[in-house]
């Protein structure tokens, strides 16, 4: 007989499998669903119409929303019907579980609905941008600051790391931070790569990135060298790890720190995405 923990654990294998045959471009239904969602509560389950709809509920901003994700969507599925139907089982599901808003971002499967999910109460937030730098000849690299110095990620930094991530985007709509068991799990299997820049045992700065896209996962700095050329600092340790490489990245418009700085150093905007919110 199945245990209620067996039982959640097959529901979630069904559901799994289900999206990764009716998969959607660049959604990772496998860690929305297992890692991301905190269970049942948090997911849409409408197989029978077509479609899986997760809210990251571990995964929140600063600001205290989650984003919402389709895991897994059947081609021609997504009629006025079903659209109207997940935003109003979204707004639900985010009330009870205690969430102060959520965002959904207009990705090609709900563009044609946008109307509906305004209609809903989703209004715009923040542009969702792609950035991309074919060369990245921005000059010679900075001189690191006396007593600095890059070195790989290992356990005793995981701790400083991780504040110095939560620090860097505090209140920012758009940026989201998964759970701590989540972000330590992700670290733990090597899930990309992770580069430190220290005074000491303090992290000031850090690069997490995918070696093999050249893509930049995070470019975050203590807000206490705020203004010292710390990000420049990190895009120049990003061109040594990748050397010769185009790079890419993703960033907020809320962010307009970064979106600067990156537009600054070669960076151009190559997808721009519309985030719409809703208070809960």
């Amino acid at each position: 007989m199945s245990t209620p923990s067996s039982a959640a654990s097959s529901a979630i294998d069904d559901l799994v499998a289900w999206c990764a045959a009716h998969p959607i471009p660049d959604a990772d239904a496998e860690r929305f669903l297992r890692h991301l969602s905190s269970g049942p509560a948090a997911i849409i389950d409408a197989r029978d119409a077509g479609a899986v709809c997760v809210i990251l509920d571990r995964a929140r901003s600063g600001t205290g929303c989650a984003p919402v994700e389709l895991a897994g969507l059947r081609p021609g599925a997504m009629t006025d019907a079903l659209a109207d139907s997940l935003v109003a089982e979204i707004a639900a599901r985010s009330r009870r579980l205690g969430l102060k808003g959520v965002d959904l971002m207009i990705t090609p499967e709900w563009a044609p609905h946008r109307r509906s999910i305004e209609n809903a109460g989703f209004a715009y937030a923040y542009g969702d941008l792609d950035m991309h730098c074919p060369e990245p000849d921005w000059g010679q690299d900075l001189a690191l600051p006396k007593l600095l110095q890059w070195r790989d990620i290992v356990p005793r930094l995981v701790d400083d790391f991780l504040r110095t991530y939560r620090a860097a985007f505090a209140g920012l709509p758009g940026v989201y931070f998964p759970d701590e068991s989540e972000q330590r799990r992700v670290i733990a299997v090597g899930r990309g790569a992770i580069r430190v820049l220290c005074d000491g045992g303090r992290v000031l700065a850090a690069l997490r990135y995918s070696p093999d896209q050249a893509f930049l996962h995070s470019i975050v700095r203590d807000p206490a060298v705020k203004g010292r050329g710390f990000g420049r600092l990190v895009l120049d340790e990003a061109r040594r790890q990748l050397p010769g490489r185009a790079l890419s990245l993703n960033v907020v418009s809320s962010n307009r720190v970064a979106l600067d700085l990156y537009k600054r150093h070669g960076f151009a905007i190559t997808a721009d995405r519309d985030v719409l919110t809703r208070s809960v």
